[in-house]
């Protein structure tokens, strides 16, 4: 993984990050179980079907 600044006072980074180290961060993070699976499944059904909540801020979702 990489990361990478021009100006540090901008605050945006450049991340590069290869496929089998993007794996092993998911897998760590348990990414890969299956209650997780069948919330993104949910996830892309409830979006697809416009069940979905815009928000702009976190404070939205109290």
């Amino acid at each position: 993984m990489t990361i990478t600044t021009k100006n540090p006072n901008t605050r945006k980074y450049s991340v590069n990050v290869d496929l089998s180290a993007l794996e092993r961060i998911a897998n760590s993070l348990g990414l890969f179980q299956p209650k997780f699976l069948q919330d993104i499944d949910e996830s892309l059904r409830d979006m697809k079907s416009r069940k979905i909540v815009k928000a702009s801020s976190l404070k939205d979702f109290r």
